[in-house]
């Protein structure tokens, strides 16, 4: 029997009586429960009525936490919309009553899920003011009918009868409980005024926005994209916004300075299918780093970060080393060196040999022999290499070990586990290693721990002020790898002896003083480079032009501090002659060429470093080749 009474004056409604049995259990009237194999689906009774719906998330941020167990990701903070809610506080959405936000453990979590089914008339159904899901107006009782049928809105349904109540639902009788399966509408964020319901449909929507057209491509609304990698546009209603990511000027490593200037910039708004434009241009940043740090741009990035920079050791001229830490000093060692060595995992070796070259005092980078695990290989003079005693041809590759390749002015060799040496097959050596080698190095390099005080500690651990005392520790092999006696010592350069020597050196040097070198300056000290070429100068051979080795030395730490320095257009070096060519440190000379292969007369003023070709060639095309092989005119 089932009793029905109207109490629409009275507005009071009884409790209703009967529950629902559902998966082997019975739920009394009221009961809301989440499925126990899914999060994302939640289940209600009322009246006998089962309904079962999934739960629609909300999220009101980017970038949301997924928390096992949980259906909805969580948004750290509880703050929405400019408003802070406490731990347990409850909301619901301004635009939408059905959606249910919480602070719970420090984030924001908001659901929606189906409204149940209601098991009264619908004339006695009504939706309360400022409340989610309709309420039954009145008082029933409902019992259980024979035979499994169910009742559901003044009708009678047979056990296993199926039946559509609405357009969001379908449900089943099953031994007198209706199970309902009603769609979950997603949140809407515009106002309630302009929403509207198809015929047939389940769930109102928003009216349909416009599209937006950027650079001929055609987005839709609430799509984003990236045009490049510092700008994020977005269409909004058929209006195409975009925003320039700013780096912070203020961004600063350990003990580094940052400039900054930005000039020529133009940003354009675009409403309404009009794209935005964004120019910049004219963009210098100026980076002074110390203790190893530097600001890199890493890729797929748009601003740089901090990042510990590669260890650079430098050994040029007669010869000068440059620590992997920064620190200059002078070493005339004649015999054969440990360069720099893994001195925990035992990855890698460096040994430097010197030479006396043309005069006994003078000493020069002569080779370079690698270890490798068990690989031994030999960089020698003209760029020649050697892998285990065995001449290569280049490019060669040891599987995925390392690789050597030569270009036009260097070999170079690069090893998986971060070491990387360039060798220029004269006496410039450039060896780098990745930071995992910080504080793991020794050798004439130092002990790369980002402090060049104390790179002058010995193979005794003792810590050295006299150069050559400290290199002797780090000599290898017996006294059969000396060019000369260890025991000689030379007394000052010619320089002390020759005025005129001494006055070529400095002009011959007045290129680090100048324009070329101006903007490295700033951030690289040059004096000791500078006093560096001059040495070299004083004590150079006849038939060099030693102020080269200086130059290449300090316009490679400019690389490696982010300016490029081109001393071509100011200075003639050797690595810079025509293929065939022969270096000259003083020349008046004009080259022969195909269109003159006579011509002998002295075309400058005065004696300027330069490139002739040999008797019998002639340049053509950057090189010297026979008179024979000039084209036909």
């Amino acid at each position: 029997m089932i009793l029905f009474e109207s109490l629409r004056n009275k507005k009071k409604c009884c409790e209703m009586c009967k529950g629902c049995y559902y998966d082997n259990k019975l739920y009394d009237s009221g009961t809301t429960w989440l499925d126990r194999n899914d999060p994302c689906v939640s289940l209600s009774c009322r009246a006998g009525v089962v309904t079962r719906s999934a739960v629609k998330c909300h999220v009101t941020c980017q970038n949301p936490t997924k928390v096992e167990g949980q259906c909805c990701p969580v948004c750290r903070g509880c703050t929405y919309e400019g408003k802070t809610y406490k731990e347990g506080e409850e909301f619901t959405l301004k635009t939408d009553s059905c959606t249910t936000c919480k602070c719970q453990n420090g984030g924001i979590i908001c659901t929606k899920v189906a409204c149940p089914l209601l098991n009264c008339p619908k004339n006695v159904i009504y939706q309360p003011k400022d409340q989610c899901c309709p309420t039954c107006e009145g008082s029933r009782r409902i019992f259980n009918l024979p035979g499994g049928r169910c009742f559901f809105q003044n009708k009678i349904y047979r056990n296993g009868d199926r039946f559509r109540p609405n357009n969001c639902s379908q449900c089943v009788c099953t031994e007198g409980t209706l199970t309902c399966e009603s769609d979950t509408c997603p949140p809407l964020t515009c106002p309630v005024e302009s929403r509207s319901l198809h015929p047939g449909a389940c769930c109102y929507t928003c009216p349909k926005k416009a599209k937006c057209e950027h650079k001929g491509k055609i987005y839709r609304d609430s799509q984003k994209w990236q045009p490049n990698i510092c700008t994020s546009c977005a269409c909004d209603d058929g209006a195409t916004r975009c925003h320039v990511q700013q780096c912070l000027n203020a961004l600063l490593c350990p003990n580094v300075s940052i400039g900054v200037s930005v000039k020529d910039v133009s940003i354009g708004v675009s409403v309404k299918n009009v794209s935005i434009g964004v120019s910049v241009k004219n963009v210098s940043i100026g980076v002074s780093v110390k203790n190893g740090y530097k600001l890199r741009y890493v890729e797929g990035e748009c601003c740089p970060r901090c990042i510990e920079a590669l260890g650079v050791c430098t050994v040029f001229g007669d010869p000068h080393y440059r620590t992997f830490d920064g620190k200059i000093y002078n070493f005339q060692g004649p015999c054969k060196y440990l360069l720099a060595e893994d001195t925990v995992g035992k990855s890698f070796s460096v040994r430097v040999r010197n030479d006396a070259r043309t005069s006994p005092w003078f000493t020069w980078t002569r080779m370079l022999t690698v270890y490798l695990g068990s690989t031994k290989i030999g960089l020698h003079q003209k760029l020649v290499v050697k892998v285990d005693r065995k001449r290569v041809k280049l490019p060669y590759r040891n599987r995925a070990e390392f690789s050597i390749i030569k270009n036009s002015k260097n070999v170079i060799l690069k090893a998986a586990i971060g070491l990387k040496i360039i060798w220029d097959g004269d006496s410039f050596v450039e060896v780098s290693v990745s930071n995992r080698f910080k504080r793991k190095t020794a050798g004439l390099c130092g002990n790369y721990n980002g402090l060049g005080a104390d790179d002058m500690v010995g193979r005794d651990k003792r810590k050295y002020f006299d150069s050559e005392q400290f290199g002797s520790t780090w000599r290898v092999g017996g006294k059969a790898a000396c060019a000369i006696d260890e025991q000689f010592k030379h007394n000052g350069t010619l320089c002390t002896i020759d005025p005129i020597r001494k006055r070529k050196a400095r002009k011959a040097c007045s290129l680090f003083l100048g324009n070329v070198f101006s903007k490295c300056r700033r951030k690289v000290d040059v004096r000791q480079f500078y006093r560096s070429c001059i040495d070299d100068m004083c004590d150079c051979p006849a038939k060099k032009f030693c102020a080269c080795e200086s130059f290449k030395a300090y316009s490679e730490v400019c690389r490696h501090e982010g300016v490029r320095v081109n001393t071509q257009r100011h200075v003639f070096c050797p690595s810079q002659c025509p293929e065939r060519a022969i270096f000259k440190p003083c020349t008046r000379k004009c080259p022969r060429t195909c269109e003159e292969p006579h011509r002998t007369e002295l075309c400058r003023q005065t004696c300027e470093p330069g490139c002739l070709c040999p008797s019998r060639r002639v340049l053509h095309n950057n090189k010297c080749i026979l008179r024979t092989e000039c084209p036909a005119r």
